[in-house]
């Protein structure tokens, strides 16, 4: 597993101890990827995971410049198409980030809800 796998796997984790369900990971279209979709209650949320060893480089987050809101817009767009998710009650749609650092035997997990 890659580092990247492993902090999308402490993402959900983290999801689903706070009342979400995933609904898909890993959803690819040629305008981009979603890393998770999951919903709680009537939000839908796509979510971006980012992941660090250290911030020597900056906040995990800080990696999702404006060029990859863009992409990920318009892959959640492009989902939105594909998938009935007006049958499972969505009301609402937001985009996240998760930021997941690993520092030693520490793992830090935030969750910014509407992040862009």
């Amino acid at each position: 597993m890659s580092f990247g796998q492993w902090g999308e796997e402490q993402a959900c984790a983290y999801l689903k101890q706070h009342g979400f369900r995933i609904v898909e990971r890993n959803f690819r279209c040629r305008t981009g990827e979603l890393d998770i979709v999951a919903k709680k209650d009537e939000t839908l949320c796509f979510v971006e995971v980012k992941s660090r060893r250290s911030v020597m480089l900056g906040w995990p987050g800080e990696a999702v410049t404006a060029e990859k809101q863009r992409r990920i817009r318009s892959a959640a767009a492009f989902y939105m198409r594909r998938k009935p998710i007006w049958k499972e009650g969505v009301a609402n749609l937001r985009m996240d980030v998760i930021e997941v650092l690993r520092c030693g035997e520490r793992t830090y997990i935030r969750h910014t809800e509407n992040a862009f």
